[in-house]
C-alpha cells in the first residue's frame, strides 16, 4: 500500500495562495485502489467575509441506503482549535501527524487493517476523501454501502484510537475522472461547476446534506475523531471566486454544524517550477526564526520547443517492408474523454 503522508502546515492567514495551474500525482485518469504520494500545504480561512445573501436550497432526496455499521458511535461534546504555536483538543495540545485514506479506494475488510498500518507508522490522524460519484451515480438516489460507507469508517477510525480529518469536495483530484463529481452533473442546462453557480451548489447543498447525516456523530463537537472538514480542493489552481468557497462554506457549516472548516491550496511551486506565493510566504517565516536560509535562485529561462509533426503508429504485425497496401494506424488520446482518430500512413 502507497501511503499518502503529508506533510502539515497551517497558515493562521486570511489569503490563501493562489495558483493558475493545477499539478497531479500517479496519473490522469489514476483510478488504482492505493492513494498516491504527495506534499500538501494547508491554509486556514481566518476572515469574516459576509456569506452571500441566500444560502443554496437542498436538492429534495429519497431516502439513501445507509450504513450497516454495529458498533456504538461516539458521544457527547468536543472542540477542536488552534493558536499560532499549537493544535488543542478539548483543552489539550496535539499535534497532527497525518496520513491520507480514503476508504473507497480499499476494500472494506481491509480497512482496520489498513488503519494499524498507518498507526504503526506513527500517524495520528487519518485524512479521507469522499468520492460523490461513487456516492451519488444517478441525481437524488444516494448510496451508503460497502465502500460508501462513511459512518463505518469513522467508527474504524475511532476504535483504532486516531483522529480524522474530512475531505467531502465537492471537487476533488485524487486521479479520477472530473475531480470526482458525477457525471448527470453535466447534464444540467446551464450548469458550470466550481463557480458560484446556483445549480452546481444546489447538487453540492443536496450531497453535503447527506454526508453530514451520514457523519453526524464523528464530528469533534459530538465527541467524534472528525476534527476538521476540507472546503473544495486546490481551487487556487483553478480560480479565484471567492463567491464561490463563501458559499461553500455556507454549505459546509450547515451540513457540519459547528465544525472548523479550511482550504487547501496546493503545492508551494507552479508547474514551470517558480515559486507560488505560499512558497515565498513559507520562505520568508522561516528566515526569520532561522539564521543563514539562502537567497531563492534564479530560475532558468523557460524552454523553447520546435514545431514538430506526430508520426502515425504502425498498426500489430505491420510489415515496414511492405509498400503495397495502405497501413492504418489508429491514434489513441490518452486524456480521458480524447477523441479517436483514424490516420491513413503513405503507401
Amino acid at each position: 500500500m502507497k501511503m499518502d503522508t503529508r506533510f502539515l502546515a497551517v497558515l493562521a492567514t486570511g489569503a490563501p495562495a493562489q495558483q493558475s495551474m493545477w499539478g497531479q500525482c500517479g496519473g490522469q485518469g489514476w483510478t488504482g485502489q492505493t492513494t498516491c504520494v504527495s506534499g500538501t500545504v494547508w491554509s486556514v480561512q481566518t476572515t469574516s467575509a459576509k456569506p452571500p445573501a441566500s444560502a443554496p436550497a437542498s436538492t429534495s432526496v429519497p431516502q439513501p441506503l445507509t450504513s450497516t455499521a454495529t458498533s456504538a458511535a461516539p458521544s457527547g461534546s468536543g472542540t477542536f482549535s488552534w493558536d499560532k504555536n499549537s493544535f488543542d483538543i478539548n483543552g489539550q495540545e496535539h499535534q497532527i501527524i497525518g496520513g491520507q485514506i480514503d476508504p473507497q479506494r480499499v476494500p472494506k475488510a481491509y480497512w482496520g487493517q489498513r488503519l494499524q498500518m498507518a498507526k504503526a507508522m506513527g500517524l495520528n490522524t487519518i485524512l479521507s476523501y469522499v468520492y460523490w460519484q461513487d456516492i451519488e451515480k444517478y441525481p437524488g438516489k444516494f448510496n451508503f454501502t460497502e465502500r460508501n460507507d462513511l459512518a463505518a469508517w469513522f467508527q474504524e477510525i475511532q476504535d483504532a484510537g486516531l483522529k480524522a480529518v474530512l475531505r467531502p469536495g465537492p471537487y476533488e483530484c485524487a486521479e479520477r475522472d472530473w475531480g470526482n463529481i458525477p457525471g448527470w452533473v453535466s447534464q444540467l442546462s446551464g450548469v458550470k461547476i466550481r463557480s458560484n453557480n446556483q445549480l452546481f451548489l444546489n447538487a453540492t447543498s443536496g450531497y453535503m446534506a447527506q454526508v453530514g447525516a451520514q457523519v453526524k456523530p464523528y464530528l469533534v463537537t459530538n465527541g467524534g475523531p472528525i476534527l476538521m472538514v476540507q472546503v473544495e480542493n486546490e481551487y487556487g489552481y483553478a480560480g479565484n471566486d471567492k463567491n464561490y468557497l463563501r458559499a461553500l462554506a455556507d454549505i459546509s457549516k450547515t451540513s457540519f454544524p459547528g465544525m472548523k472548516l479550511y482550504t487547501n491550496d496546493g503545492a508551494p511551486l507552479d508547474e514551470t517550477g517558480r515559486p507560488a506565493q505560499i512558497y515565498t510566504a513559507f520562505r520568508n517565516a522561516i528566515a526569520k526564526r532561522v539564521a543563514g536560509v539562502p537567497a531563492v535562485p534564479s530560475t532558468p529561462p523557460r524552454m523553447t520547443v520546435s514545431d514538430f509533426a506526430l508520426t502515425p503508429v504502425l498498426g500489430m504485425f505491420d510489415d515496414l517492408s511492405s509498400s503495397s497496401a495502405r497501413r492504418q494506424a489508429l491514434a489513441v488520446g490518452r486524456e480521458p474523454g480524447a477523441r479517436r482518430q483514424q490516420l491513413l500512413g503513405p503507401d
